[in-house]
């Protein structure tokens, strides 16, 4: 089954970009997370990490929470075992792996008024420690229900999806990377993820 690679890289607030990795970690994240159908092909439904883009100060940059890149936050200048922002461009061509992108359907676009909220919320985050026990859990049926200042990559990106009013359902804790792109997918709030690497 072949898959075609996305020639546009444009990144849009509301973007949600999702890595399929080939490491260990990555693997072992599908392994746990994702159908056993899905987790060895390259396949949007077997993502092992996800992160959301937002503007900020005219430029579009991808955030998320991790402790598996060496690039340091281009907002706050450090390495970050946490939440952290990226050039898009940049942090994909470094990754080992394949990478989708799902964009908002039409009906769930960011207006100017939405894009600003999504960046002040995230820019609340940044920073932030990476919750290693939240992210084990969540592939679980025991997702911590933690009010704490920490978060894992799919908290993150669902927390925000909350705020703006695009997701519904649970405890942002309760998602996998795969699970919560499915279910923006499933619910037709994002258009089926396209391959851009």
């Amino acid at each position: 089954m072949s898959i075609t690679v996305v020639d546009n890289r444009k990144f849009q607030p509301g973007d949600l970009i999702g890595f399929s990795g080939r490491e260990l970690v990555s693997r072992a994240i599908k392994a746990l997370t994702v159908a056993p159908c899905f987790w060895l092909r390259p396949h949007w439904r077997s993502i092992s990490h996800i992160g959301i883009c937002a503007e900020y100060h005219g430029r579009v940059l991808l955030f998320e929470s991790t402790t598996l890149t060496d690039l340091p936050c281009i907002i706050r200048g450090v390495k970050t075992a946490g939440v952290q922002a990226h050039l898009p461009d940049e942090r994909i061509d470094g990754y080992h792996g394949f990478v989708f992108r799902a964009r908002l359907s039409k009906l769930d676009r960011l207006f100017r008024p939405d894009s600003t909220k999504l960046t002040g919320c995230l820019l609340e985050f940044l920073g932030a420690p990476y919750d290693m026990l939240g992210a084990i859990l969540s592939g679980t049926p025991w997702p911590t229900d933690s009010r704490q200042a920490t978060v894992f990559c799919d908290d993150l990106c669902a927390l925000m999806l909350r705020k703006l009013g695009r997701l519904q359902v649970g405890n942002s804790k309760s998602y996998s990377p795969a699970s919560l792109l499915r279910e923006v997918v499933r619910t037709g709030v994002y258009q089926k993820p396209e391959r851009v690497r």
